[in-house]
């Protein structure tokens, strides 16, 4: 229960701070973002990373809950 709610709040750390870097990086490259070519997939992938901790997270926390 506990090691579940340990992943659950690192995973959500995680998260947090590659929403942050990717907010970071958004705002470095927006002249040249669209020019270079792979940043429009960067952009995507980014967002996978960032939802799909946020959503590992949530399922490891009710995992804890419920265990």
């Amino acid at each position: 229960m506990i090691y579940n709610m340990l992943i659950s709040v690192c995973l959500a750390i995680f998260s947090f701070i590659f929403y942050k870097f990717h907010k970071f990086w958004l705002k470095n490259s927006k002249n040249e973002l669209f020019v270079k070519e792979g940043n429009r997939l960067s952009i995507v992938k980014h967002w996978v990373i960032i939802l799909r901790t946020a959503l590992f997270s949530v399922i490891y926390f009710f995992k804890a809950i419920i265990y």
